[in-house]
């Protein structure tokens, strides 16, 4: 792409957005409306610049922020202006439905659309014929523009294979014709260019005689102000990717194959990252020292020095920041992991519910150093957990339904926890309570039981890749795995009625094995 045509595009496009966007909204609420809907009453008025006689566009915005949708609504004259309300006359209404009390709606002002367009330029013409002039023959000179006289006979024509084309060009907007008979009367001496009698004028806004100029100028604004609206809404509508993509996207350049090969006008979003990764780049003085000192920029320093200076300095404080930085990740971390029964607490007396059992939780994770640099290796962990255990309550297998939440603090003795890249190792202790409840086809009735887990424990490991939180990446979430052996010494008490003569009061130490998968953001 050239610099020329580079310019080009930027011009073009910061017009085409000042345009779509300089749009002058207002939005209103409707206090009170009409049974027909032809009037309402909305919340503005002479407070808010209203005055009377003012005509407007009523529409509906829906859709979100970034892809918009307009609707029609009414278009209205305004009757009566109060401070702080306005008594509105709908003309043409295009969905009664949306006339109502409490409506929020946006509306444009014709005469705040239409600042800045010049005065229109008029031409008021009189022809003034003789009084033996025929009907038909003023009609003819009125539609073509040419006296009947001067239409040559068609067998009078020379052919030729030359085309002419003469554009006429008009220096007025408006014009207007008067026809009448001649009268002898002063001012009526010039000629056009067919030798006809005439009277010609020129008039501005101030010319008294201006019943027809109020029409055609009226005319002409109404077509300005409803092209621009209608105009506005058709390109708002038609937002394939929202006000987000402007103009960038709506329509793919034929020569570029991909979207990467795309040489186009940034839009904010990738300005802002553009901005973040600039500020990356090191600085020229730093750049210049490098070039100059090389790597070697501290050997004239014995050990002793060199440790003095980094210390005093502040470079070895920032370096070690700078390393956490980089190869850490603090945040919220959340685990969903499985787990399955290492003992089994079923009795061989019944053959029901004899396997081993297993259990699903998820977990949320808190990083203590997010508190205090001092419990940089702590966090403290909150699961919920639903689990399927089969237990030995009096010669008849149990199959215990539980559900159960419980936290523990745990501590990172191999890197801490929020470490990238890195195995992390962990032990924690906590507790751990809910409810479970028991059923067998060796029991008359099911039975509830309270379930105690004090205290649980584990030991552990995790990994967590690198997160996306580089300017390259959308998608600031990170994800990892872990890997723990956990146990309980578990407390299980009945809270229903005995009819069984099963046991009301079981404790027993529980061992699992658990693998987990992690996000952190």
């Amino acid at each position: 792409m050239t610099l020329r045509s580079l310019f080009i595009k930027l011009i073009l496009s910061s017009l085409i957005c000042s345009n779509i966007f300089a749009q002058s909204f207002n939005e209103a609420q409707i206090s009170l409306a009409s049974s027909t809907g032809k009037s309402a009453v909305i919340k503005l008025g002479r407070l808010q610049g209203l005055k009377e006689g003012m005509r407007a566009t009523f529409l509906v915005q829906s859709g979100s922020l970034g892809y918009p949708k307009l609707e029609k609504v009414a278009q209205g004259e305004l009757v009566r202006a109060l401070d702080t309300q306005s008594y509105w006359y709908f003309k043409k209404v295009y969905n009664p439905a949306r006339i109502r009390a409490n409506q929020k709606l946006v509306f444009m002002a014709m005469e705040t659309e239409l600042k800045g367009v010049r005065d229109f330029k008029v031409l008021s013409r009189k022809r003034v014929f003789p009084k033996n002039k025929k009907n038909k023959d003023i009609d003819f000179e009125n539609e073509t523009g040419v006296p009947p006289e001067l239409v040559v006979e068609g067998e009078k024509y020379v052919k030729s294979k030359e085309l002419i084309d003469n554009k006429m060009t008009f220096g007025h907007d408006i014009e207007i014709q008067q026809f009448d008979l001649w009268a002898k009367r002063n001012g009526l001496t010039k000629v056009d260019d067919f030798l006809r009698e005439f009277e010609r004028k020129y008039v501005d806004a101030n010319f008294k005689e201006k019943s027809s100029y109020d029409d055609e100028v009226e005319k002409i604004k109404n077509n300005i102000y409803h092209a621009q609206i209608d105009g506005f809404i058709s390109k708002i509508n038609s937002q394939k990717y929202g006000l987000r993509g402007l103009y960038r996207d709506q329509k793919r350049d034929q020569d570029n194959k991909t979207l990467k090969d795309r040489n186009d006008i940034l839009n904010v979003y990738e300005e802002s990252r553009e901005e973040l990764k600039r500020k990356r780049i090191l600085g020229v003085e730093n750049s210049k020292k490098v070039v100059r000192d090389g790597a070697l920029w501290s050997a004239d320093f014995d050990d002793e020095g060199l440790r003095n200076y980094m210390l005093k300095s502040g470079i070895e404080e920032e370096e070690i920041r700078q390393y956490r930085n980089l190869t850490q990740k603090t945040g919220n971390e959340i685990t969903f992991r499985i787990s399955s029964a290492v003992s089994n607490h079923s009795t061989q007396e019944d053959d029901n519910h004899r396997n081993k059992g297993y259990s699903v939780a998820v977990g949320y994770e808190y990083h203590l150093m997010r508190t205090s640099p001092s419990l940089l290796r702590f966090s403290l962990e909150v699961y919920a957990q639903r689990s399927i255990e089969n237990i030995d309550i009096g010669g008849i297998n149990g199959r215990f339904s539980m559900g159960s939440f419980g936290g523990q603090l745990m501590y990172y003795f191999y890197n801490n926890p929020a470490i990238l890249n890195q195995w992390a190792w962990f032990v924690g202790v906590g507790a751990r309570r809910g409810n479970a409840d028991v059923t067998s086809v060796e029991l008359s009735n099911p039975y509830e039981y309270q379930v105690v887990g004090l205290p649980t424990w584990s030991i552990g490991t995790k990994y967590r890749f690198k997160t996306g939180d580089s300017f390259e990446d959308d998608i600031p979430v990170g994800a990892g795995i872990n890997l723990r052996l956990s146990g309980e010494r578990m407390s299980l008490s009945s809270v229903s009625t005995n009819l069984d003569n099963v046991n009301t009061d079981i404790l027993l130490n529980d061992i699992k094995l658990t693998v987990g998968l992690s996000v952190y953001f």
